[in-house]
């Protein structure tokens, strides 16, 4: 074996040594070799919520496509990583049972957002109380600007991301995200830290402006983590960038038919290891005869090939399963249950998109006083200023963007299951007020970001805002072009009236302090009389398992249920919440999200036995 040679290697050293594993396809043969070599310590390095930045809770589930699967016959060495251990790819997997012989450490990843500016205190304290989530060790962040010029795409001299030479910071171009570093920094360390610690910095970069770059970042630097969670396209870092996003189509025709790839292979692409998609990118000499060419629709085509594919049975945006299954909708999910009448109490993506355009609404009012101020000259930096406004203005737009996304997707879907052509016009009319805000991200950005902002060889890993723009317009037009072709249907009210989100669930729940291993454990809720029904949600803190559901008893004064010995006789802390549903159809979700997005929307509890680790 390989790794036990290498192992046995650095025992011989004499020294301990921390080896830090990552955790794709880690298993116990594995750990048993380094487990059995004096003075080795592993730590797994496990992905935070794929590889990207999402909110500060770690994921309920983990998507399907990440389930363990039987191992192929004829699979390579691969088939661990493939197969049967799959589920270690892109969270904690089952790496924090009390008795697991390694320390853990999380990984926030560079794919949602590289270059914006970001600052949000109450997402950064969030992130400083559950990186240590069952006892891992905390995390490691891939700073802002990962991956710039990667794969030599950035010729020597032309590495600055502003094309106007006012806002150009060469090798300082770190100075710009001081902000964000200064957040982490100290609310990773202390969630609880004085707030006066990053407002003297903002005063001394912003003067009178400070309060309102505050206000700003706090609200739309949300935006991306709450689209990644909800609309989990790709967990590569390659392929799924929100914050220049490769657009995934609503309409279901693009990909309805053969794939471009299977129209027009390219032999030589495959052979190079590159996509398609960039191929067509090779200069004359490098191209030669044997390339296929490809029109800007295939291209385009191409690239949305290679997103959807990393998510299980979608080929549009309805398909696309969120990173959290479990708390969160689907489109066609949500769609399929609201004309079946079995809604759940899951987050929908309509109030994703409520959420989406609140925080902009937020960002806006300071946004507002921002503007005048980047033209006055008052503030102490005044071209950090104009940096950081550019900025807001763009995750404004990808807010607006990608809420009326989600909105035109969930009228598109309704329209598919009910014919009813007129929430396809709907569908249209609410997705072209959607691409007006991308392009005009495009416009602003235009002059002031350098035109080819590289992050990789891939088209999808560089360019700017204006090279997604025809995607989106071939998507409208597709949209469109159905519509003209619809036969006149019955119009259906399914989407008008949802029931809504409980606000007041109106019970109690006291989570207890421990549970015994092998002993039932008794769980109570107070108050709730209005309800129609309780369900608990329980699992191991495993994401290879999946949740288990059981109805809570109505009591005098509240309801209960109990976990049998068998499910807590494990290794593994427990994670829990309720459903509850009232009399009127309103549901919830117990804990659930605080306004802030920032909390835990369940319980983590472990048990009694519970033992400290190397650390």
């Amino acid at each position: 074996m390989f790794w036990d040679k290498v192992f046995t290697a650095a025992s011989q050293s004499g020294k301990s040594l921390e080896i830090d594993m990552h955790a794709k396809g880690v298993d116990g043969l594995l750990l048993e070799s380094l487990a059995s070599k004096p003075g080795l310590h592993p730590v797994i390095s496990g992905k935070y919520w794929a590889e990207h930045c999402g909110l500060p809770y770690h994921q309920a589930s983990i998507r399907a496509r990440e389930a363990a699967r039987p191992i192929e016959e004829g699979a390579d060495l691969r088939g661990v990583t493939n197969y049967s251990r799959r589920f270690t790819r892109y969270g904690y997997g089952d790496f924090l049972a009390e008795d697991r012989p390694s320390d853990f450490m999380f990984r926030i990843w560079p794919g949602t957002q590289r270059l914006l500016l970001s600052g949000d205190p109450e997402l950064a304290a969030g992130f400083g109380r559950y990186s240590t989530f069952a006892g891992s060790r905390g995390v490691d962040l891939c700073e802002p600007l990962f991956f710039k010029g990667r794969d030599d795409t950035a010729a020597h001299g032309a590495r600055d991301p502003y094309a106007a030479s006012d806002l150009q910071l060469g090798v300082r171009d770190w100075t710009k995200y001081k902000y964000t570093y200064l957040l982490w920094g100290r609310l990773l360390h202390d969630p609880d830290c004085d707030p006066r610690i990053w407002r003297r910095y903002l005063a001394d970069t912003y003067g009178a402006a400070a309060s309102a770059v505050e206000g700003a970042l706090s609200s739309l630097s949300k935006v991306l983590p709450l689209v990644t969670v909800t609309h989990g396209a790709s967990g590569s870092n390659n392929l799924y960038w929100p914050e220049m996003y490769a657009n995934v189509p609503i309409s279901a025709r693009i990909h309805a038919g053969v794939p471009v790839s299977v129209r027009k292979p390219d032999p030589r692409a495959e052979k190079l290891g590159i996509s398609y998609a960039y191929s067509v990118h090779f200069d004359e000499a490098a191209r030669g005869d044997a390339l296929i060419e490809y029109t800007a629709d295939e291209e385009s085509e191409l690239i949305d090939e290679l997103i959807i594919h990393d998510t299980d049975d979608a080929n549009n945006w309805g398909g696309i399963s969120p990173f959290d299954p479990t708390l969160f909708y689907s489109v066609d999910g949500y769609v399929d249950d609201l004309v079946n009448s079995r809604l759940d109490a899951r987050y929908t993506p309509l109030e994703v998109a409520g959420w989406l355009e609140d925080l902009v609404r937020r960002g806006e009012q300071h946004l507002s006083f921002l503007r005048t101020a980047q033209t006055d000259g008052g503030a102490p930096d005044q071209a950090q200023l104009r940096r950081t406004v550019l900025d807001l203005e763009i995750l404004a737009r990808l807010g607006t963007f990608f809420a009326g996304k989600f909105r035109s997707a969930v009228q598109y879907s309704t329209y598919t299951a009910t014919k009813d052509v007129s929430l396809l016009a709907r569908c249209i009319a609410t997705y072209r007020p959607a691409r007006d805000a991308y392009a005009e991200i495009a416009e602003l950005a235009a002059g002031v970001y350098q035109p080819q902002l590289m992050f990789g060889k891939e088209p999808y890993e560089g360019g700017t805002w204006a090279d997604r723009l025809p995607s989106i317009d071939r998507d409208l037009a597709a949209l469109r072009a159905e519509l003209d072709e619809a036969p006149a249907g019955t119009p259906t009210s399914v989407v008008d009236d949802p029931p809504g989100r409980l606000a007041d669930p109106g019970i109690h729940h006291e989570p207890p302090t421990a549970f015994d291993r092998g002993a039932p454990l008794e769980l109570t809720v107070t108050g709730g009389s209005e309800l129609a029904e309780v369900v608990l949600h329980y699992r191991h803190v495993d994401q290879a398992e999946a949740f288990q559901q059981l109805a809570m008893t109505a009591t005098n004064d509240g309801y209960n249920a109990t976990i049998d010995a068998g499910y807590t006789a494990s290794s593994f802390p427990l994670i829990y919440f309720f459903a509850i549903k009232d009399r009127s159809g309103q549901q919830a979700v117990v804990p659930g999200f605080e306004p802030g997005l920032a909390n835990q929307p369940y319980v983590l509890i472990h048990s009694s036995s519970r033992k400290g680790f190397h650390s």
